[in-house]
């Protein structure tokens, strides 16, 4: 103990005449209002033909980089640079870099004749204040990066204070490897590391390099405690000098268990004691340059690290953020971040204690923790991210180490394995991104799992227990109903808390919050002023713009009070399959609902803006693209209609994070020819449908998109399908074994229909037969009454509402939607939508499907427009397969194609007439209008009657013919011989 104290008494007396020394120096310093440019060209004079600076195969002499710095400044002053201005430097580590940035600093000085000239004329001499540089943060835990001002001042006496402390020698030879864009390597410019490059060299396999060098010292930031004894005898490192800093400021030490200030009685802040944590704050003082917080260039930011009565009325402090544990003698250990330290089961957890657990058992790999929100738990929970392949990691033994070694609060609820863990350029981990995501998988490789607190084990994250994970929605949506909300009241919510904020970008007009809610309620003055009352229906034909919102929004505004089931707009569904459009009843509450579900599921954050092209006036951009707008306070950018070319140079130059699609958007981008604009956007998630399974992996790839929620529903439909954990090629799950907690969230069926009639295949009973996994059947989703989100509302004509009701489901007396869509579930309970029921045909006694065919069609002809149906043949019993290609003849080669159509597909299910056009009709969300096809391409009689008028027909039909195993051009006669044909056909 007393060799402790006499320890402490010495490192005391030293790091005293040392600050002595020290202030004595910068003191100096300041009074001849010395800058860095001046200490340098001292230090050149002196040392002229002495290495500055070792690269590779590159020797800078301090001659050199004077001369090179004096030439990079005559031209910058060439071109017009004078004080005040700014320039950017982007560079990787090389002695240019040193050079220009001195250069730049030298740029206050008079341009001589030649600017290529080795010296310069003293023109206007930088002081000791002057700013310098803008040194940007790493913003490893969320935000965007800020720009912290260093003075000349600054880095003097941080340079000279380390000079000082370290011992450092005049013939020492610094190694950087360190970026010099970061404070560490490119102000202190001596950096040898930081804890996570310590970690890094010990993860190497041993070899006799290891302790070889002359390495006398290592100077740092970061090297965790559990690590220091093994690195520094492994390294044979005699001395290692750990400091702590920031780019902002320097340290003072106040107490904190809230992260707000503890005060005491006089409202100033308490010091901590030996044995407790506290939050590190520097007092400023304008008086001393190393005391005085200079903060960013963006004052909001300054302002939100200050902190007022630290030690006395009225002073300030810069308040770093960071926590850190005194020993009864003095000694500072890092403990973590505020941000990172998160609380759970009413106990802090420490995200470092937690990391130095994980990283003692894997080797040190890569690993990062932080806290995640759980439903409507309170606190966060905690999750592990590590960069590992399930084959690396016994997890059994993992959880037993965790277990041994923590407090149960502190494991780990969640784990992650990727091998995708995005570092800084100083090797710090981007955590804030992992945590955005949370639990959702990012890639069809990540693996996610949770602890298992009565097997004492992590298991893999399955859909079930995804689902009780969702209850969240649930809970929000029923608190809305209890309260009975509506769209507009919760619109009015979000002005209130975001009224300043952009809530619509729209081409280069911004409509924040507070115009959008005034531009609506003049809309609804007048409306009102027309007599418009409650109950009258208002049709609003618009293009995309941000009036649309608006309009729709006063219309409902006009009602003095909506309720949470008040029917609130018609949308009409999209008419792709024939017969006519039918409207759509949308209620506040399937509005709301609908929000809440993809807005968690999603993980959609506040900061999110999302891009959506889809027509406002269809369901997808007008209820949930608006919505994210209406409710959730998020950006949206409209499109005025979706450009295949235009999409990805939107989403960057709107700054889109996520983008809504429909599956033949995902396959008119695909065909587009490949830009650098594919990979340089920020679009993070897109969320849609029908993104088929074939085009998924290509899409992922070559956009770099980390994750796509698929999702299966309908207008009118109860019940909605959802990917949520990236799962290639589905469009949601339903999960197989059905516990009674599950059927609260689930209550869609598959059951079997007959192939030929599309009935339900029933039981003896006459309830409907379910399918087994492999199994294909219809998609049902039962119609609960009173339930707000599973009631099925229908359309506007109760006529066609009772058409899509089936009745005897799973027991006698109760009834669903059928929603006519054809889907696989696998035996994990993942769903592929297969086919429509129309769009599924028989020929020659078998089922073919036209999505299938489709698929395979595409593969050969690149992307092209493409449909596929089946059409009645004389006397022939079923339909025969059609295809419609938009293209030319001489686009395509009918010989191969028909050599693929063959290798891929059963005979039955190759088309037998091939039609191709320039001129098919989509919808404008893409979808080919089939029942239009349908209808005008192959009327048997019709084509027999027009006889030789046949050659007016402004399109080319080919018939398959099966004997010659190719296409070929049909005529007149051809048809009328197919108008008697034989089932032989």
């Amino acid at each position: 103990m007393l060799d402790s104290y006499t320890q402490a008494l010495r490192r005391d007396i030293r790091s005293g005449i040392g600050v002595v020394e020290w202030n004595l120096l910068w003191r100096k310093w300041k009074f001849n209002n010395e800058s860095v440019i001046s200490i340098f060209r001292k230090t050149a004079a002196k040392n002229a033909d002495k290495i500055a600076i070792k690269a590779v195969d590159q020797n800078w002499t301090f001659r050199h980089l004077d001369q090179f710095s004096n030439k990079i400044a005559n031209y910058f002053v060439s071109i017009g640079l004078k004080s005040g201005d700014e320039v950017a430097l982007m560079m990787n580590n090389k002695p240019e870099f040193i050079g220009i940035w001195l250069g730049l600093a030298k740029s206050f000085y008079r341009l001589l004749d030649n600017y290529s000239k080795n010296s310069l004329d003293v023109y206007h001499k930088r002081n000791f204040n002057d700013p310098l540089v803008y040194i940007f943060t790493s913003g490893t835990t969320g935000g965007k990066p800020k720009a912290a001002i260093e003075t000349d001042a600054r880095v003097l006496v941080g340079v000279s204070g380390h000079y000082i402390g370290f011992k450092v020698r005049k013939n020492d030879n610094f190694y950087v490897p360190l970026p010099f864009y970061h404070a560490f390597g490119g102000v202190l410019i001596f950096g040898v590391y930081i804890g996570e490059t310590c970690r890094y060299l010990l993860s190497q396999p041993p070899k006799p390099e290891d302790n070889k060098h002359s390495i006398r010292a290592m100077c740092g930031i970061g090297l965790r405690k559990e690590f220091w004894n093994q690195f520094k005898t492994r390294f044979a490192i005699k001395h290692i000098y750990e400091f702590y800093g920031a780019s902002e400021a320097n340290v003072y030490l106040v107490d904190s268990v809230t992260y707000e200030p503890i005060r005491n009685r006089k409202g100033l802040c308490k010091m901590i004691r030996p044995g407790e944590i506290g939050v590190i704050v520097g007092l400023h003082n304008k008086i001393s340059p190393i005391h005085e917080f200079k903060g960013y260039t963006d004052r909001e930011q300054t302002n939100k690290k200050w902190i007022f009565n630290v030690r006395s009325v009225g002073d300030l402090g810069f308040m770093s953020g960071d926590l850190v544990e005194m020993d009864k003698f003095g000694y500072m250990y890092f403990k973590d971040r505020i941000g990172d330290t998160f609380r759970w089961k009413g106990e802090n957890v420490s995200t470092t204690d937690v990391e130095a657990v994980l990283q003692n058992y894997l080797n040190l790999k890569d690993c990062t923790v932080f806290g995640v929100s759980v439903g409507q738990c309170e606190g966060k929970a905690g999750m592990a991210v590590i960069n590992a392949n399930s084959d690396d990691i016994d997890l059994q033994q993992l959880a037993q180490q965790l277990t041994n070694r923590l407090p149960s609060y502190a494991i780990p609820l969640f784990i992650k394995l990727t091998t995708n863990i995005e570092v800084t350029g100083s090797f710090k981990l981007i955590k804030y991104k992992l945590q955005n995501i949370g639990y959702t998988p990012q890639s069809s490789d990540d693996l996610i799992y949770i602890f298992d607190k009565n097997l004492n084990n992590y298991k893999l994250m399955t859909n079930e227990t995804a689902t009780l994970i969702f209850s969240e929605v649930y809970l929000r949506l029923k608190r809305c109903e209890l309260s009975n909300e509506s769209v507009i009241s919760l619109f009015r919510q979000t002005v209130r808390k975001n009224g300043h904020k952009i809530a619509i970008k729209f081409n280069e007009q911004n409509w924040t919050f507070t115009r959008l809610d005034q531009f609506s309620n003049k809309i609804a003055n007048y409306f009102l002023s027309m007599g418009l009352k409650s109950g009258d229906e208002v049709a609003l034909m618009m293009d995309n713009k941000p009036e649309f919102i608006g309009i729709w929004l006063d219309s409902v505004n006009v009602l003095d009070k909506q309720n949470f089931k008040d029917t609130l707009l018609y949308v009409y569904t999209s008419g792709t399959t024939g017969g006519k459009i039918k409207a759509t009843i949308q209620t506040n509450g399937r509005f709301i609902g609908g929000l809440i579900a993809f807005a968690t599921i999603c993980g959609i954050k506040k900061n999110d803006n999302i891009y959506v092209s889809q027509p406002l006036y269809h369901a997808f951009g007008g209820c949930l693209g608006a919505g994210f707008c209406l409710i959730s306070g998020n950006t949206i950018t409209i499109a005025n209609k979706f450009s295949a070319s235009q999409f990805w140079h939107n989403c960057i130059k709107y700054e889109c994070t996520i983008a809504l699609y429909i599956g033949e958007m995902c396959r008119y981008l695909l065909s587009q020819p490949s830009k650098p604009e594919d990979t340089q956007h920020s679009i993070r998630l897109m969320c849609g449908i029908g993104l088929r399974k074939e085009y998924w992996k290509l899409f992922k790839s070559r956009f770099s998109i980390k994750r796509i929620v698929e999702f299966y529903g309908a207008s009118e439909g109860n019940c909605i399908l959802v990917n949520i954990d990236n799962k290639e090629g589905s469009c949601g799950f339903i999960p197989y074994y059905y516990g009674p907690f599950l059927r609260l969230f689930y209550t869609g069926y598959l059951i079997r229909v007959d192939p030929i009639t599309g009935e339900p295949v029933r039981n003896r009973k006459g309830l409907c037969k379910w399918i087994k996994p492999g199994g294909i059947g219809v998609f049902v989703a039962e119609h609960q009454k009173n339930n707000v989100m599973k009631d099925f509302l229908g359309y506007t004509v109760e006529e066609d509402r009772q058409k899509k009701l089936i009745h005897n489901i799973r027991s006698f007396g109760d009834s669903g939607f059928m929603s006519g869509d054809l889907m696989e579930m696998n035996r994990f309970g993942y769903i592929y939508f297969t086919d429509r029921m129309g769009d599924t045909f028989r020929w020659k006694g078998e089922n073919v499907s036209t999505t299938d065919v489709e698929a395979v069609l595409q593969t050969y002809i690149s992307l092209k427009d493409c449909t596929v149906f089946g059409v009645s043949v004389g006397q022939c019993e079923g339909k025969a397969g059609m295809a419609v290609i938009n293209a030319n003849s001489d686009d395509i080669d009918l010989q191969q194609l028909a050599q693929q159509l063959i290798k891929r597909l059963p005979s039955y299910a190759i088309p037998l007439f091939m039609k191709l056009t320039t001129d098919i009709e989509v919808t404008v969300l893409v979808s080919l209008l089939v029942a239009n096809a349908a209808a005008l391409l192959l009327n048997i009689n019709r084509w027999v009657g027009l006889g030789s008028a046949v050659g007016l027909i402004l399109y080319i039909v080919f018939y398959y013919w099966q004997s010659l195993r190719l296409f070929l051009l049909t005529f007149p006669r051809d048809m009328r011989s197919l108008s008697h044909t034989t089932p032989n056909l």
